[in-house]
C-alpha cells in the first residue's frame, strides 16, 4: 500500500503518547473500540453500528474528528487504497480527576457505584 511505514510510526507515536489507535474494517468493530467504556456503564454495544456506519460514509483524503457525552475524543479516516480505517481515542484533551468524574457521573445521572469514589479507588 506504500504507507505502512508512516503508519506504522504514527501508531508508534501515539501509543508513546497512551492514544489507542486501531486500524478498522466493516463488520469487525467491537467494543474495545472505546477500550469497553460503554459496555462496562451500560452492558451495551450498539454502538458499534453507529460507529460503523460513520466509517463507511468517510470520504477520502478527509480526517473526522468527534467526541462523545463523556467528553472522550476521537478521530478516524479512511487509509488510502483499501477498506480499512485509521482510529485513534479515546482521548481526552484535560485531566480526569475527581472533580471531572463527579461532575460527568452526575450529569450522566450515572448510579452511585460508579461515582468519582468508586471509580477512582
Amino acid at each position: 500500500m506504500g504507507y505502512e511505514t508512516q503508519l506504522q510510526f504514527a501508531g508508534d507515536l501515539l501509543k508513546g503518547l497512551h492514544i489507542s489507535i486501531s486500524i478498522l474494517s466493516p463488520g469487525h468493530i467491537g467494543p474495545e473500540v472505546d477500550l469497553g467504556l460503554r459496555a462496562m456503564l451500560f452492558g451495551r454495544e450498539d454502538y458499534c453500528d453507529i460507529l460503523e456506519n460513520s466509517l463507511l460514509s468517510a470520504e477520502d483524503h478527509t480526517i473526522y474528528r468527534f467526541f462523545d457525552e463523556y467528553g472522550c475524543n476521537y478521530i478516524f479516516m479512511k487509509l488510502p487504497g483499501a477498506d480499512r480505517y485509521f482510529f485513534m481515542g479515546p482521548y481526552l484533551l484535560g485531566t480526569a480527576d475527581r472533580d471531572h468524574i463527579a461532575g460527568l457521573a452526575g450529569r450522566l445521572d450515572l448510579p452511585e457505584h460508579m461515582s468519582a469514589n468508586a471509580m477512582l479507588q
